[in-house]
């Protein structure tokens, strides 16, 4: 889509960075005590407590994110990136996603069985790339924003199922 789309796509991309950094301060306490308790009684409570407060989180941040977006940009970036708030919704979604499937990767550490994080990875890329051949073309920076959203659900929906062993 040339170097225009691209700057527009990396600054669009930033504000849903806001949501990675906000959980990759969660995720170095939470790979700890996922470890720690794996082998607990509780541990099945205690992940779906962990995975509801964190989900209620993300959901919050999500909300003030987009509802503050337009505001955002048009404060924080020059005039020829402005169009990246239509796609920083998309990409805020696919952040939760993002994590959520960090969240459940948890599980692959916990059970010694990391190579199923790979797979599930895999399929990821795989989605994101077929739906971006695919789309682009035709939808622009929506086609790239959306692919992102699904590879991040397909993943954690990935995580999810082969996790559902160790859980």
């Amino acid at each position: 889509l040339g170097y225009d789309a691209n700057g527009i796509y990396a600054v669009a991309n930033k504000l849903a960075q806001v949501i990675t950094l906000g959980y990759g301060v969660f995720d170095k306490a939470w790979m700890v005590s996922a470890v720690s308790s794996y082998h607990s009684a509780q541990r099945d409570v205690f992940f779906t407590t962990v995975f509801h407060k964190l989900a209620s989180l993300l959901f919050l941040m999500v909300g003030g994110l987009v509802i503050l977006m337009k505001p955002i940009m048009s404060l924080w970036v020059a005039e020829a990136y402005f169009a990246a708030w239509q796609y920083s919704a998309i990409l805020v979604v696919a952040m939760v996603f993002h994590c959520f499937s960090t969240f459940y990767g948890v599980g692959y550490n916990c059970s010694k069985k990391t190579t199923l994080a790979f797979y599930t990875t895999i399929i990821a890329a795989v989605t994101n790339v077929v739906v971006n051949l695919l789309f682009v073309r035709m939808w622009g920076l929506y086609a790239a924003a959306v692919s992102t959203l699904l590879a991040y659900a397909v993943l954690w929906f990935a995580r999810l199922k082969s996790t559902a062993v160790f859980f």
